[in-house]
């Protein structure tokens, strides 16, 4: 499950990142974030045009994929996570995966770790630099007027295993164009778990447990948690 993230870099570093233009929706509404919950939005990275001349557009959609059928947005909320395993199957996704896949750039994420009735806290982010984690994602748009996504996950890799036993699944720069423009065979072959040494973790304070907290001490290392 991947059920918060963090996008905090510039909108203009992201696209230079993701070698993407900007739409104009994105570079004016997007707001930088520690703690970005399903509903909301995140910023995705689409192909547009041909595949021989196609561009990649920076675009911001709701976090949540609603499928042309979705009678209201409430399904949005049991739809922010794809597994791998049925991605091609279930009926919210299987369209998506074939014509509509999408690269979801953020700084991190976080998991919780239960421990008896307690649950910690964990922030995923890259091991080294400050290059995007680039997830695996799907999009719709729902009645011509709401572009949404959805995150796709997998089992976890030995690294995060600790934590929770599903992670996203982390797209490298050599397979983002596999993944926009493959066949639906080529792009399953990249629904794996991560290298273990991708991304890191680390313990972080329970402010995060509300949505209404959103601050950059969110990311802070902490091996006690704190509420505020």
């Amino acid at each position: 499950m991947c059920g918060r993230i963090v996008s905090y870099s510039p909108v203009e570093e992201v696209a230079a990142n993701m070698d993407a233009t900007i739409d104009p929706i994105a570079k004016f509404s997007y707001q930088p974030s520690y703690n970005v919950p399903p509903s909301q939005p995140l910023l995705i990275v689409c192909p547009v045009g041909k595949e021989a001349d196609h561009e990649r557009r920076l675009l911001l959609a709701s976090w949540g994929l609603l499928p042309h059928w979705a009678k209201d947005m409430s399904i949005a909320f049991k739809t922010f996570n794809a597994r791998s395993e049925t991605v091609t199957e279930k009926p919210s996704f299987r369209g998506a995966f074939k014509y509509r896949r999408c690269l979801i750039p953020v700084n991190g994420y976080y998991e919780w770790k239960r421990s008896g009735k307690a649950k910690q806290p964990y922030y995923f982010s890259r091991s080294e630099g400050n290059a995007p984690v680039v997830l695996a994602g799907l999009f719709e748009l729902w009645r011509d007027e709401r572009l949404t996504c959805t995150v796709i996950t997998t089992e976890a890799n030995p690294m995060a295993r600790d934590v929770h036993p599903r992670m996203p699944v982390v797209l490298e720069p050599d397979h983002w164009q596999q993944w926009l423009m493959g066949s639906p065979e080529d792009a399953h072959e990249l629904l794996r778990p991560a290298a273990e040494n991708a991304l890191q973790c680390y313990s972080v304070g329970d402010a995060v447990n509300s949505v209404k907290n959103d601050r950059p001490e969110l990311i802070v290392p902490s091996s006690i948690p704190t509420s505020k």
